[in-house]
């Protein structure tokens, strides 16, 4: 948990001084799952 913690301050700490104003956060979690659903085929 370390880990996400750390990564989160870092990447919102230079998104700030780079003047970043919007991100997005993407999760691959589940996503073995897609394959299985009609409406994403």
């Amino acid at each position: 948990m370390n880990f996400f913690t750390t990564a989160t301050s870092n990447l919102l700490r230079y998104e700030q001084a780079a003047g970043v104003r919007h991100h997005v956060a993407l999760s691959v979690v589940g996503t073995d799952r897609l394959a299985q659903r009609k409406a994403v085929r």
